[in-house]
């Protein structure tokens, strides 16, 4: 069975070559690897091509710089592989990655495999929260598991997908958060998830990544993904009601605290997501009911955004 590793490259030569010889060194190796080159301005393409003239199953993409979402969808549009697995150029995987995930699409016929990832913040490796035991999920037991802040989390490049799920479904071209637009999306199509606790991704924050960047400016694309990611996920299991308001209540909650400490302010922006944690905080209590020391630090992050905005009109 032929897997496509999508790999998205912009400026990152510092970290490519790591990425790649993680690709080429995989014990599976029924492989294409699909480097995007997305009008990168340092040697990072080059770097591709190096790697493409002495590797057959390598393939290089040159196209002008069009953005991380526009790289994966081209990635998929030219990739030949039954499942897809997406891998940032910056980060790199474990030797046993694809073979692992392959292993566990055939055991659980399964359209989405999911499994744990470890951090690295310079010399410093952590496994993520993510330990849950190895099984197949339906979708909506997969939705569950992705709301909670112990679950997989949305990242789009610890999971391998059937590639037909994407024959409707591409990355938001020009948003940022397009993983957080994306998995649900991909999930509610599938028919079973596996996962494992096995971290086999490695996921590399540094001070040029984009997560690092984050929390230096917010943007309101990510209050419209939250609220449509809700909206589709209410119309499909309204039953999960509590568990989707609740969810988020917290993602409002976190991005107004980046929205306030943002380089770039968005008043409108923090109103609406201030109205929506009083709104929602209630779903919040009703699914935290046994922890009050998260109902009383959210409830304090709830009225102290009120409070903030109040002071700071009125001065």
């Amino acid at each position: 069975m032929l897997v496509s590793i999508i790999v998205p490259v912009f400026k990152v030569e510092k970290y490519l070559k790591r990425c790649i010889e993680s690709l080429c060194n995989q014990s599976y190796k029924d492989i294409e690897i699909i480097l995007i080159d997305d009008g990168s301005p340092d040697r990072s393409g080059e770097i591709c091509d190096e790697f493409a003239a002495k590797n057959s199953y390598v393939k290089v993409f040159h196209q002008k710089n069009l953005g991380l979402s526009a790289a994966r969808n081209k990635g998929i549009d030219v990739a030949n592989g039954e499942y897809i697995s997406f891998v940032d150029s910056d980060d790199f995987i474990d030797e046993h990655m694809i073979e692992s995930m392959v292993s566990l699409s055939e055991v659980y016929n399964a359209d989405i495999v999911i499994c744990s990832w470890k951090i690295i913040r310079g010399h410093d490796i952590q496994k993520s929260h993510f330990t849950m035991s190895e099984r197949v999920l339906t979708p909506e037991e997969a939705i569950k598991v992705l709301l909670n802040p112990k679950g997989f989390d949305n990242f789009a490049c610890n999971k391998m997908f059937r590639k037909e799920l994407f024959e409707s479904i591409i990355f938001p071209v020009g948003k940022v958060m397009e993983d957080l637009a994306t998995i649900y999306k991909l999930i509610l199509k599938a028919n079973r998830i596996a996962i494992t606790p096995l971290p086999l991704y490695l996921y590399d924050i540094h001070s040029d990544s984009i997560t690092s960047r984050l929390y230096d400016q917010i943007n309101p694309d990510v209050f419209d993904i939250y609220v449509k990611r809700k909206d589709d996920l209410l119309l499909k299991y309204p039953n999960l009601r509590n568990l989707i308001l609740s969810n988020f209540f917290l993602a409002c909650r976190d991005n107004f605290m980046i929205a306030v400490r943002s380089t770039v302010r968005f008043e409108k922006f923090e109103k609406k997501m201030l109205l929506e944690m009083r709104n929602n905080y209630k779903y919040f209590l009703i699914c935290h009911s046994n922890n009050w020391n998260s109902k009383f630090s959210c409830l304090f992050l709830c009225l102290f955004p009120y409070i903030y905005i109040k002071v700071k009109h009125e001065s």
